[in-house]
């Protein structure tokens, strides 16, 4: 059984999208599978807050809706959110405290 495979989506997606995003930010000062490891406890825990996860799967849907224009395929839909999710509702609280801390 896989690292992430134990994890529930879309919080297993998440997970991987967290890891590429510090393994892209070049973040990883000892080991990318230890990274991994300790991202995939987090989220066992209920301790998993993303930072980088949502930048990677934004662009991840962005390439694949330029991929489907360029195939002549309509755009994906948007990806539902299952609003009572505990991931959810703490990335929404997450949101509006950023928003509440932005000056004009």
């Amino acid at each position: 059984m896989g690292l992430v495979a134990g994890l529930d989506a879309p919080l297993d997606q998440q997970v991987l999208d967290e890891w590429a995003g510090i393994l892209a930010a070049g973040a990883i000062r000892a080991s990318p599978l230890g990274c991994l490891r300790a991202l995939v406890e987090r989220a066992r825990q209920g301790r998993f807050t993303p930072e980088r996860a949502p930048r990677i799967a934004q662009a991840r849907r962005a390439r694949q809706q330029a991929e489907a224009r360029q195939a002549g395929n309509p755009p994906l839909p948007p990806t539902p959110q299952n609003e009572n999710d505990p991931l959810v509702r703490r990335m929404r609280a997450i949101e509006q405290r950023a928003r509440g801390k932005r000056t004009v």
